[in-house]
């Protein structure tokens, strides 16, 4: 089995990520497919 390759975060992702985290700790697919498009990474490493 292969290793994936981990995702590294630019600076304006982790402080997109950490403020609407900050906010709500159980985002839905929704929520996701929002923060997915802000910072234009995959729903799958968002959750």
């Amino acid at each position: 089995r292969t290793k994936r390759m981990r995702t590294s975060f630019k600076h304006h992702q982790l402080r997109t990520m950490k403020s609407y985290f900050a906010i709500n700790h159980n985002p839905d697919a929704k929520d996701l497919k929002q923060l997915s498009q802000k910072t234009g990474l995959p729903k799958r490493v968002l959750q």
